[in-house]
């Protein structure tokens, strides 16, 4: 199990799948590879490679970088390199589009929504932010709600 899901959750509702759009499927993948620990030296590698090669590019632009294009470079350097460890090589790979969802997850003392499940509910709440150095991203992700329980 990847560590960034490690928080014990329980879901509730019917099980539905649905496939991600593309901007739900980078996001998701970018935040995978980027808190997952055992990525952290690629990560590195790939910081110091955008430093030698825009050696002016500032922090917030470096991060952005890592944001939007970590992945891809992720990817292709793992293709073209003899990686013996299959986590790492697995989790270069893209991800499924297809997904599982539940009208109601818990986790962390939190009870996520889908917008349908609370679309006739009195108090709302959707969307999720994606926080980094450089910048905060509102992507909305419209089968997701929060209400802290």
């Amino acid at each position: 199990m990847l560590a960034v899901f490690s928080h014990p959750g329980r879901p509730y509702g019917e099980l539905k799948t649905r496939r991600l759009t593309e901007i739900e499927y980078v996001v998701a993948h970018s935040y995978v590879l980027l808190n997952e620990a055992k990525v952290e030296p690629y990560v590195k590698m790939y910081e110091e490679l955008l430093e030698e090669l825009h050696p002016d590019m500032n922090e917030q632009d470096i991060a952005s970088q890592m944001d939007n294009n970590f992945a891809t470079w992720f990817e292709n350097y793992l293709r073209e390199k003899t990686i013996e460890n299959k986590y790492i090589r697995d989790l270069s790979r893209r991800p499924l589009h297809m997904v599982k969802s539940y009208n109601v997850y818990f986790v962390n003392g939190y009870k996520f929504h889908n917008e349908s499940y609370g679309e006739n509910k009195v108090t709302k709440n959707s969307g999720v932010c994606i926080s980094s150095d450089s910048c905060v991203t509102p992507v909305k992700f419209p089968f997701v709600k929060v209400k802290q329980l």
